[in-house]
């Protein structure tokens, strides 16, 4: 009887202490239940917010992409362009070094002239009037500057050493201008292709009538452009 007594108390405290702990474990349980759940619904909610921010940053990320293709497009754009610029420069700067170079070659030889012909014409004292003879020679020199295609004609007056110096230099002048007035009113040239260059009285010491003569004269000589003359283009 006592053993089965003692069986009994010793199931029903079994009993009790199981139930204690399944009670035990079930409000363990409900408690983690109701900590958990929000850390669940927290974590889905930064999963999501990771999603949208991974996606935003993709999203930039290939704007930017987009964007730097574009501008390294511009700027390798830009830099063609600075190099085609950077070579007309250059061909432009070399083009101009050579027509420069060909003005200056092309005003040598237009300022290259050479003596077609030289001749003296003479005057009497203290006279300007030309003479017959000096006629003569004028038309000879006029003659053959109308057979070149391009000509210049250069003109100088001179007088003996006697008389004022301010006299003999009006002297020259006029002998010169007279020269020159012949040239265009008989013969038509062209006014501006005659030069009166600077002249004066020549106080060389001559004596002598033949001597002083020699003094009293305008040189006259015609002048031939060089690169007419070689290109055959006389008329």
């Amino acid at each position: 009887m006592n053993r089965r007594l003692f069986k009994i108390l010793l199931l029903a405290v079994f009993v009790t202490f199981a139930g204690q702990a399944c009670a035990t474990k079930k409000y363990v349980r409900k408690t983690l239940d109701e900590r958990i759940a929000p850390l669940e619904g927290r974590t889905a909610e930064l999963e999501q917010s990771v999603q949208r921010n991974t996606s935003a940053i993709k999203e930039v990320d290939e704007r930017l992409s987009r964007r730097i293709d574009t501008v390294t497009v511009e700027v390798d754009k830009a830099k063609s362009m600075a190099t085609e610029a950077d070579r007309k420069a250059v061909a432009a700067d070399n083009r101009a070094k050579e027509v420069g170079n060909d003005l200056g070659r092309t005003k040598g030889e237009i300022d290259n002239w050479v003596v077609a012909k030289t001749t003296v014409v003479y005057f009497d004292t203290n006279r300007y009037k030309l003479r017959d003879e000096a006629k003569a020679e004028l038309d000879a020199i006029a003659t053959m500057a109308k057979s070149k295609k391009s000509y210049r004609i250069e003109i100088a007056g001179f007088a003996d050493r006697r008389g004022g110096e301010r006299h003999n230099v009006e002297l020259t002048e006029n002998r010169a201008r007279e020269v020159r007035r012949y040239l265009f009113n008989v013969h038509k040239l062209d006014p501006w292709k005659m030069q009166i260059l600077d002249a004066g009285k020549i106080d060389d010491g001559a004596k002598g009538k033949d001597a002083l003569q020699q003094n009293r004269r305008v040189d006259v000589r015609v002048l031939e452009n060089a690169v007419v003359k070689n290109t055959g283009t006389n008329g």
